[in-house]
């Protein structure tokens, strides 16, 4: 009898126990955008809000426009027929409202297109003030606004395999793990451009790296 008595405070307390929800939360897809080519090339970023009952919202982001620029934004027009986008340098202005009564779940706000206006730099993308979830109701709902960051790096380089911009011994080191390792072809890697990763790149390199890289150029087929 104690035994069952027991189980049944438990299973009571079990019950009694309100279930705590997860923050809402609004971020980006990825949080961290790399982009490889640095000047004039491009990335897309996804918007995604994580909520309860929603009907709307309004975001307002700001970011670097020496560094980047939003060239498009193409939104959910399935669960946001109703949005809207303005544009200005370093700034953007979203609405989105779905025509259901509400949402919850996890839902797509839209896509930002982003330009690089520089070959290696790096700028935050911030949800700023005025930035707001809202019910059925139009009542604010507290929501978490997660910022994420979006970075131009240079353009490949022959052999510049840590691409940090120079071709030194932490390429010839990297060159040689990825050799013993058999990793996937990489064309920055194959500097003799014969179509295969191998000694013979590593010794090149090497040789590039510490002797005189006039007497040893580097060869990587195009891209």
């Amino acid at each position: 009898m104690k035994i069952i008595s027991c189980v049944l405070v438990f299973a009571m307390l079990a019950i009694s126990v309100p279930m705590v929800a997860a923050q809402d939360k609004v971020y980006f897809v990825p949080q961290e955008s790399i982009v490889d080519g640095g000047y004039c090339n491009s990335a897309d970023v996804e918007i995604w809000v994580n909520a309860t009952e929603f009907k709307s919202g309004q975001i307002n982001l700001s970011y670097n426009s020496n560094c980047a620029n939003v060239t498009n934004y193409a939104w959910n027009t399935t669960n946001f027929p109703m949005s809207g986008w303005t544009h200005h340098d370093g700034r953007e202005w979203i609405t989105f409202m779905t025509s259901m009564p509400s949402l919850t779940g996890n839902y797509q706000i839209g896509t930002l297109t982003i330009h690089c206006e520089s070959d290696e730099c790096t700028t935050p993308l911030n949800f700023i003030e005025g930035s707001k979830l809202f019910d059925p109701s139009a009542n604010e709902i507290p929501a978490n606004w997660i910022n994420g960051t979006f970075e131009c790096i240079p353009p490949n380089t022959c052999g510049d395999l840590t691409n940090d911009g120079t071709v030194d011994m932490g390429d010839v080191r990297l060159l040689l793990e990825h050799v013993g390792t058999h990793g996937a072809y990489e064309w920055r890697a194959d500097v003799n451009c014969d179509g295969e990763i191998n000694m013979g790149d590593v010794i090149l390199l090497l040789n590039h790296v510490v002797g005189d890289p006039d007497e040893y150029p580097l060869n990587c087929c195009e891209e």
